[in-house]
């Protein structure tokens, strides 16, 4: 998983004032390991080999 953020315009030399927090993407980063996580472990008790739930089954 990865989440990317830009707090800077580098070619036009632009910088915020106050600069843009990472707290955001950090937290949602940290979200989407443990959705993965449990989704994992469901997969691993149930015998399936899916990492990704499909589309189709809300269950």
């Amino acid at each position: 998983m990865t989440i990317c953020t830009a707090g800077s315009n580098i070619p036009k030399g632009e910088r915020p004032d106050p600069p843009p927090s990472n707290e955001n993407a950090i937290r949602a980063a940290c979200e989407g390991a443990l959705k993965y996580n449990n989704w994992h472990e469901i997969s691993i008790r149930l015998g399936k080999d899916f990492t990704l739930p499909p589309i189709a089954d809300q269950g």
